[in-house]
């Protein structure tokens, strides 16, 4: 007899996450209320299972978060692809990608972004889309060379973002990206050095991916990767336009001269048209320089020092609202490479939660327990690790946790589909009894 597919509708309320931060603006938000559950004891496990830790590299690298939509949930392991019913956690496909590398993304972007029906996925030179029912390779891209720039240099696709106006891709000179996962030191905590080295491209372009045609290419400067960020029909990110960092023979940079004469510049996604540039004077950012978008605010972070500087603009016209700096809590374990979280007209950066119109400090300290990685956010709380995985009521202030549960070193539980997913992620850690499987909490209110 034959069969059929029968798929729930995504609850109301429900988000996606299609890229690293949730979206494209960075934010760390989906738009996932979970029916307004706030505490563990509001959501109960819905399923749990594979995969377990064998399938991607050790917790500890820093690299790419999962994705979820049009309730599929796509992981990313070691040189591999796996893709699961959001919903029940059933096996769907996968998929072995040998050259598929990127690690301490916190330096650079993210290498791939999903819509409704498909994933996109960097390898080396090129881009995969691959279907979202079962894995099926749709189209590779290639990417596309810088001209005139390091004649005779490979290049590599460097970030992935998925538009309503196209493909976004950049070129990345070849070698660029941090792809090493073996051993202590790929844990990516280093405050300066190669291991802390941003990740530069050298041209953003568009892409139709019904075709593959370039739509516009733009050129100006060397662009720092992780401030890459789109919303509401444009392009943000921060680059710098001085002599040495155009002459550097590498696609990372390290080197104090990245600081040199940088520039803040918004594109027209539809066109690349520049709709505005302004000289950018940040704090240099060694160990951290990054930018988020909300509510038509830019929020452009730097860490160096013991120090953060959070810088906020208006994303019209790039005209600075206001700027803060704060102490790190401390030099280790991520606390140094806080990045914006943005959600209700709130910014959240380790140790502290901001007003995003004023600056003003509404709380002071995050939930205690030891932590290494980044936190997400559902519009009533933030999820973390703070000893074990834990959920950070943002009205109360409560925070509750389920023992034993640990996300990994940077982002492995996220809030979409309707349900909180938490994929195995700590595998390799040696301080603790983890329960090393892949599981998702639902709203008990939805039962």
């Amino acid at each position: 007899a034959g069969g059929r597919e029968i798929r729930r509708g995504a609850p109301p309320g429900a988000g996606s996450w299609s890229h690293m931060y949730g979206a494209g603006d960075n934010s760390a938000f989906g738009g996932e209320t979970l029916s307004g559950a706030s505490s563990a004891e509001e959501l109960e496990v819905a399923w749990i299972g594979q995969p377990g830790p064998r399938y991607q590299s050790d917790r500890q690298n820093r690299k790419p978060s999962p994705l979820a939509v049009n309730g599929r949930l796509y992981l990313q392991g070691l040189h591999r692809i796996l893709a699961l019913d959001s919903s029940n956690g059933s096996f769907l496909w996968g998929r072995e990608l040998p050259a598929m590398a990127r690690f301490n993304v916190p330096r650079a972007s993210s290498n791939w972004a999903a819509d409704e029906e498909s994933v996109f996925v960097a390898i080396e030179d090129s881009c995969r889309r691959l279907s979202g029912p079962d894995g099926e390779v749709l189209a590779d891209y290639p990417v596309v060379a810088p001209e005139g720039r390091f004649p005779g240099a490979d290049g590599e696709w460097g970030h992935v973002g998925v538009l309503q106006e196209g493909l976004l891709g950049s070129a990345v000179l070849g070698g660029g990206h941090h792809t090493r996962w073996w051993g202590s030191s790929a844990w990516y905590d280093a405050k300066d050095g190669d291991d802390a080295a941003k990740v530069v491209s050298d041209l953003l372009f568009l892409m139709d991916p019904s075709t593959g045609d370039v739509r516009w290419k733009h050129s100006s400067g060397r662009l720092l990767e992780a401030t890459l960020t789109h919303a509401d029909g444009r392009i943000y990110f921060v680059e710098t336009r001085g002599e040495q960092a155009a002459r550097h023979e590498r696609g990372r940079i390290h080197e104090a001269f990245l600081w040199d004469d940088m520039w803040m510049v918004c594109l027209e996604a539809s066109s690349g048209r520049v709709l505005w540039e302004r000289e950018a004077r940040p704090e240099p950012g060694p160990v951290l320089f990054c930018m988020a978008f909300s509510e038509g605010r830019l929020v452009l972070l730097s860490s160096r020092g013991g120090y953060y500087s959070l810088y906020v603009l208006d994303a019209e016209d790039g005209t600075a609202l206001w700027r803060k700096k704060f102490p790190w809590e401390t030099d280790h374990h991520g606390k140094h490479l806080s990045r914006p979280l943005i959600v209700g007209g709130e910014i959240f950066v380790r140790p502290l939660a901001l007003d995003l119109e004023t600056g003003e400090v509404r709380r002071d300290a995050f939930p205690k327990g030891h932590q290494c990685g980044t936190y997400v956010a559902s519009s009533e709380a933030l999820f973390l690790r703070a000893g074990d995985l834990c959920v950070w009521d943002r009205a109360s202030g409560d925070s509750s946790r389920w023992s034993r549960l640990r996300p990994d070193c940077w982002i492995s539980t996220i809030p979409a589909c309707g349900m909180l997913l938490s994929p195995e992620g700590g595998g390799g850690c040696s301080c603790g009894k983890w329960i090393e499987a892949s599981m998702a909490f639902r709203p008990r209110a939805r039962r």
